[in-house]
């Protein structure tokens, strides 16, 4: 569970910094760490699809997946947190805010790494999602360049989602 709590702070912590420094970036350096970043995971995304041994199941599941989340509106549910915690924030004005929130948290849950990272940290290898912090810190800390204090609580997202991934049923919750 501590890398699951790591990878939460982490990712907001980032976000923090990058709001904070955000004058200080020139928008072109952004750009480039943010292209190394989707460089990085695509590599990984297609060592994995290379590695499966059943392409066939893994488009049954992106598609599932999608179509779940679909008929039960976590798009939906992302979009009134996010405007939850605008207002909260004291963000009413901030029409940037809800965007960069809901984009963030849903890049930062989606693929592999959310879903092996907590596994493997709850087994006792917590290598992929100290992995996953860095990248996380890094997306969160342009993001937090681009979109302001609205991905500051995407932190909160990252540790419930992958709490939930570990503790899906209390007998694989670690004590």
């Amino acid at each position: 569970m501590f890398a699951v709590i790591v990878n939460a702070v982490t990712s907001s912590l980032g976000a923090l910094l990058g709001f904070l420094l955000k004058r200080g970036i020139p928008e072109r350096f952004t750009k480039a760490i943010f292209g190394v970043i989707s460089l990085c995971v695509a590599i990984m995304g297609i060592q994995g699809a290379v590695q499966s041994q059943n392409l066939l199941l893994v488009l049954a599941s992106m598609i599932i997946g999608t179509l779940v989340g679909t008929a039960i509106g976590i798009e939906d549910g992302m979009n009134r947190f996010g405007e939850f915690l605008k207002k909260r924030m004291g963000h009413g004005d901030d029409s940037r805010f809800v965007r960069g929130f809901v984009t963030l948290s849903i890049m930062q849950v989606i693929g592999a790494m959310a879903i092996l990272g907590p596994i493997q940290a709850a087994l006792g290898s917590h290598d992929l999602l100290y992995f996953k912090s860095a990248l996380d810190f890094t997306s969160s800390f342009i993001f937090g360049t681009l979109y302001g204090l609205g991905v500051v609580p995407v932190g909160i997202v990252l540790f419930i989602y992958q709490a939930f991934s570990i503790c899906w049923r209390p007998s694989s919750c670690p004590s």
